[in-house]
């Protein structure tokens, strides 16, 4: 009883002893609340969840469009064959394009040895509808084989000029399932291929002549039709952005409009 008392009246009269006592002892128990206050810490926020993705929209016609903001990955079988048939049988561009070259062609009265009048635009139009059929047929198919991209994929910089440049480069280039850049020989060979067919069954063309024109007809209407796709993101966002500042929001406090005299 002694001996503690002389402890206690040691640690308790001495206020260098107690420093020291207090010196050797905190840094065991800090030691200890550390994991209690590591498991306190606040949870990192969670990933931003990746925005919403259809691999088979063919976004009303304008085509299959990978968004830059999107992460690319390779399409499965089951979106290969969702991408080939809405973008050859339920395609609006599509049809639109043929109606309007059919009519174009009518009016040049191409080829001449089809009448004119409701018969050679039926003609006509079946005939570039059947091109357009064709060449999926063989882009769908060789891209499949190949393992390339059918898509469009969007350029991730913020710069316009070189989303411009990407827009044309598409018309050339796509991926493989790898990821990789490749020439897009199923692409560019389709578009051809289509034309060059389509002499077989279109009196009086050639090959060197009507085939080819009409087949770089088509790449350039590709490149802008690639341009369209870069930039509909923006372009849907001003719309969208539009549409919300039309709709003026009214807060609780406001008074409600007064109707209109006449009760109209």
């Amino acid at each position: 009883m002694q001996f503690r008392a002389a402890n206690w009246g040691w640690f308790a009269g001495d206020r260098s002893n107690r420093l020291c006592l207090e010196g050797l002892f905190y840094p065991q128990f800090l030691l200890l609340a550390l994991p209690v206050l590591a498991q306190q810490e606040p949870a990192p926020a969670p990933p931003a969840p990746e925005p919403a993705y259809n691999a088979t929209n063919i976004n009303f016609g304008v085509g299959a469009t990978l968004p830059g903001n999107v992460a690319w990955k390779p399409l499965t079988p089951k979106e290969r064959k969702g991408l080939f048939v809405n973008d050859t049988f339920l395609n609006p561009r599509t049809i639109g394009a043929n109606t309007l070259w059919a009519a174009f062609d009518l009016s040049k009265g191409e080829p001449r040895e089809w009448r004119q009048g409701v018969l050679g635009y039926g003609m006509r139009l079946g005939s570039r509808q059947l091109r357009s059929t064709v060449g999926n047929f063989i882009h769908h198919g060789a891209a499949a084989g190949l393992g390339y991209d059918v898509r469009y994929i969007g350029s991730r910089s913020q710069n316009p000029w070189a989303r411009l440049g990407n827009a044309v480069l598409l018309r050339f280039a796509t991926k493989n399932r790898e990821g990789k850049w490749r020439f897009d020989i199923a692409g560019v060979g389709a578009t051809y291929s289509q034309e060059i067919l389509a002499t077989y069954w279109i009196p009086g063309q050639t090959v060197t002549g009507y085939a080819l024109r009409s087949a770089n007809q088509q790449m350039v209407t590709g490149i802008i039709t690639n341009v369209v796709r870069e930039f509909l993101p923006d372009i849907k966002r001003v719309f969208r952005r539009k549409k919300t500042t039309a709709q003026p929001t009214l807060l609780p406090s406001d008074p409600p409009p007064s109707p209109r005299p006449g009760g109209l």
